[in-house]
């Protein structure tokens, strides 16, 4: 995972992450860490147990059991769902982890069918079908324990936020079936929320002029404790797990080429429902997230730090923050907890499974998002351009003393 955990004086901790990554892989891999070590111990186990009979094979054929990450999103236009072979070989496990056949499925091995019911009567599962069927494909994902090849389980159909929706998955060789069933959940409404969530988004008609109350995001005060207020108001409430995070979108300007845009994110520590509400004068039961302004520009210049400039590079310009508000069930709320390490002495914990009859580890449950786009104030722009850490990396200045010889003439003169 590329990002850091800070220690806040508020908020407990915030992680910033570069788009390369996100949350839910985090959370994938920490569990799929999970399901390899408890295989280590039982290779340890049956290796102590048979150690004095050589005519029992260890690694003899066994009961297929994959590992399901099907956590899905109805405001995606497109669903993947992961399924990698809980594998039992010799030699080093970490090693044939990141061999692609150790933790992928054959293709074509493997199909996976969406059906969706309400009131116990079977509807259609998307805008499109009555049965959505998955299509597979091999994607590449950053170097890590496990093999970067992954083939992933996919469909582009348009899926509903209401319904219980139950997931297949059959193994074509071995005829062994593996079934879940989770309700699928809406996205919060922002309406009525403080800023940022106050109407006005970018990008808006070009008669509102840069002073504006829709240009108002500006976290240059650095010892500033500042506060994002949002509520549970989905409809029907069934979200248990809330997560906010900030995405700050950027361009680089490039010499002889179209500008490259991306972003790095800023995200929050999860909230709980009901746990961690807190009472808002004039708006009740409310999710507070906090944070300080030098904690957020110390944040920023990381990720920066950690983001590969091109050789034709002149200038860096942030046009634009997205505040994302994840949601998802209480299923996914114990898998976190299933996923997360032990602070116990014992670290081993039971795996998690929410598949009927334990037949599979994993998960299938329903996330969902709402999002909206705000315009950054110009003075808070130049600040992060003239301002450790962050004004190291070119950013473009409103207005201010430049230096002529940097790449496009956008250097600060000085670095506070």
């Amino acid at each position: 995972m590329q990002g850091i955990t800070t220690s806040m004086k508020s908020d407990a901790s915030l992680r910033i992450f570069l788009n390369t990554k996100n949350n839910f892989e985090y959370i994938l891999y920490l569990y799929l860490m999970r399901t390899l070590n408890s295989f280590l111990l039982l290779s340890f186990v049956l290796f102590i147990v048979t150690s004095c009979n050589n005519k029992l094979k260890v690694n003899a054929p066994y009961k297929d059991i994959p590992n399901v990450y099907a956590v899905l999103c109805p405001q995606q236009t497109e669903q993947t769902i992961r399924i990698n072979k809980t594998f039992l070989g010799e030699g080093d496990a970490l090693e044939m982890a990141k061999v692609a056949d150790s933790i992928n499925y054959p293709a074509g091995e493997i199909t996976v069918s969406l059906n969706r019911f309400v009131n116990g009567v079977q509807v259609n599962a998307s805008l499109q079908s009555q049965t959505v069927v998955f299509g597979e494909k091999l994607i590449e994902t950053a170097a890590g324990s496990f093999s970067s090849k992954q083939r992933v389980y996919f469909t582009n159909e348009k899926l509903y936020t209401s319904g219980e929706y139950h997931l297949t998955i059959k193994n074509n060789r071995t005829n062994e079936i593996f079934k879940a069933k989770a309700n699928a959940i809406d996205s919060l409404r922002i309406a009525g929320l403080p800023s940022p969530f106050d109407p006005k988004y970018y990008p808006f008609p070009t008669q509102i002029s840069n002073d504006s109350v829709a240009i108002n995001i500006d976290y240059s005060t650095p010892n500033k404790k500042y506060s994002i207020i949002y509520k549970a108001t989905e409809p029907g409430l069934q979200a248990r797990v809330y997560q906010l995070s900030m995405r700050f979108h950027y361009y680089d300007s490039l010499n002889g080429a179209p500008s490259n845009y991306n972003y790095v994110e800023y995200s929050f520590l999860n909230k709980y429902n009901p746990n961690d509400l807190q009472k808002v004068p004039g708006l009740g039961d409310c999710f507070v997230s906090e944070f300080f302004g030098n904690d957020l520009t110390s944040s920023l210049g990381y990720a920066f730090s950690r983001v590969n400039t091109p050789s034709n590079f002149i200038r860096r310009r942030i046009y634009m923050i997205q505040y994302i508000i994840s949601t998802s069930t209480s299923e996914y709320s114990d898998y976190l907890q299933y996923a997360n390490p032990s602070l116990n002495v014992a670290q081993e914990k039971p795996l998690y499974t929410n598949f009927e009859g334990k037949k599979a580890y994993g998960i299938f449950t329903f996330k969902t998002r709402c999002s909206i786009n705000k315009r950054i104030k110009h003075e808070y722009i130049n600040y992060l351009g003239i301002t450790k850490p962050t004004c190291n990396y070119n950013f473009f200045l409103f207005a201010l003393p430049t230096s002529t010889n940097a790449p496009g003439g956008y250097t600060p003169l000085f670095c506070q």
